[in-house]
C-alpha cells in the first residue's frame, strides 16, 4: 500500500483516515499502510469533533466521499491543513454484500492507499463562486416555469381559453386573477418575486462576465450568451487539466458509452456524466448556434449529419462539437472563428 502511494506521487503519510460523513454523524477508520486498523468510531459532524480528530492524527491523509454533507467537511479540514481528498462517488465501486458506516469508512482508506480511487475535481473559491452563481439562475427559472405551468393547468382544468398575448404580461394580470381569487393571486406574486430575483441574478452574471475574459472569449462563440458562457467556464475551470478536447467532451458525458467484450464493441447513448446543466445549456447553444450562424463549420457539419442519423440526435454532436470549440478557445485565449 505504501509502494501505491508513493507511485501516484501522494505524500508519504503514516496513517490514512476514511471517513463516510452525515448529516449528523461522521464514522472513521483509521489505517496503517498495511491496513492494520490503528483506531476508529463514530463522532458527531461538528466542527470541534473533526478538529479533535486532526489533533489526534495530524499527519494522516482523510478520505471521504463527495456529497453534499461533505463539501463543508472538506473546506473546513482543507482550511485547517489536513491532507484531505474529495473522492467522486462514481469512482468508488465496493463489492455488494453487507453494507455499513464501518465498511464504507474502511473500504476508502483501503482503496485509496492502493490506487484504486481518483480524486475529484475542488474548484478554487472564485471559480466556485461562479458555480453557484450559475447553477442559482437556472434554479430561478425552473421554479418560476413550474409556477407558470401550474397555472396554466388551472386554467386547461376548467377550460379557460387565454386572452391574446401571454398571460402573465401586465395587461393581462387583471383577467387572470380573476379567474381564482383563491390560489392564482399568490402564484402571480410568486412569479414577480422570482422574475425581480432572475433579473438582479442576470446584472452579476453579466458584471461576473465583465470581469473574468475567458467568459468573454466565449461568448464569442455564436449561440453562447452570457449565462452559458459563464457554465462553461465555470464547470471547466482550469482547462490544462484537460489533456485534450476529447477529454474535456468525457467530463460533460456527451460521448458515447463503450462495452467491449474480445473484438466487439458496443457503442451506445451518451454517459451523461458530468454536469447536467452544461449538457442542458450546450444542447440550447447548439441550436442557437445553427440556427444563427449558417456559415460556420460547425452549422455544415451539423446539417450533412441531421440528414444521416436525424436533428435530434445530430444537436447532441454538434454540442459536443461546441465543447471541442470552447477548449481550443480557452486554451488558446482567442476569439471563435467561423471556419473552425
Amino acid at each position: 500500500m505504501a509502494l501505491a502511494l508513493a507511485c501516484r506521487g501522494e505524500p508519504m503519510t503514516k496513517y490514512c483516515i476514511g471517513l463516510d460523513a452525515h448529516m449528523k454523524t461522521c464514522t472513521y477508520r483509521v489505517k496503517d499502510h498495511q491496513g492494520n486498523l490503528v483506531d476508529g468510531k463514530t463522532i458527531p459532524s461538528t466542527r470541534e469533533d473533526l478538529d479533535l480528530l486532526l489533533l489526534e492524527h495530524p499527519n494522516a491523509a482523510i478520505v471521504l466521499e463527495a456529497t453534499t454533507v461533505s463539501r463543508w467537511i472538506y473546506d473546513h479540514l482543507k482550511t485547517n491543513g489536513a491532507n484531505v481528498h474529495l473522492i467522486h462517488p462514481v469512482n468508488i465501486r465496493r463489492t455488494l454484500g453487507r453494507k455499513s458506516d464501518n465498511l464504507d469508512a474502511g473500504f476508502l482508506a483501503d482503496a485509496f492507499m492502493l490506487g484504486a480511487l481518483r480524486e475529484c475535481y475542488v474548484p478554487p473559491a472564485d471559480i466556485q463562486v461562479l458555480r453557484e452563481l450559475a447553477r442559482s439562475r437556472t434554479f430561478l427559472v425552473r421554479e418560476r416555469t413550474k409556477i407558470m405551468n401550474r397555472i396554466h393547468a388551472k386554467l386547461r382544468g376548467r377550460g379557460i381559453t387565454s386572452p391574446t398575448g401571454s398571460i402573465f404580461s401586465k395587461k393581462n394580470r387583471a383577467w387572470l386573477l380573476e379567474q381564482d381569487r383563491v390560489e392564482l393571486p399568490h402564484l402571480a406574486q410568486l412569479i414577480d418575486h422570482l422574475s425581480l430575483a432572475i433579473r438582479n441574478t442576470d446584472q452579476d452574471v453579466v458584471a461576473a462576465m465583465k470581469k473574468t475574459p475567458e467568459i468573454q472569449l466565449l461568448e464569442s462563440i455564436p449561440g453562447f450568451g452570457p449565462l452559458t458562457s459563464l457554465v462553461m467556464y465555470s464547470e471547466v475551470g482550469d482547462v490544462s487539466r484537460f489533456p485534450s478536447a476529447e477529454h474535456l467532451c468525457a467530463y460533460f458525458g456527451i460521448v458515447p458509452g463503450e462495452s467491449q467484450s474480445s473484438e466487439v464493441m458496443h457503442r451506445g447513448r451518451i454517459t451523461r456524466r458530468g454536469s447536467s446543466l452544461a449538457r442542458y445549456v450546450l444542447v440550447q447553444a447548439a441550436w442557437m448556434h445553427v440556427t444563427h450562424c449558417p456559415a460556420s463549420s460547425v452549422t455544415k457539419s451539423h446539417k450533412r449529419l441531421a440528414k444521416r442519423i436525424g436533428k435530434a440526435k445530430a444537436i447532441v454532436a454538434t454540442a459536443r462539437r461546441l465543447v471541442k470549440v470552447s477548449y481550443h478557445v480557452l486554451r488558446d485565449k482567442r476569439s471563435f472563428k467561423a471556419d473552425w
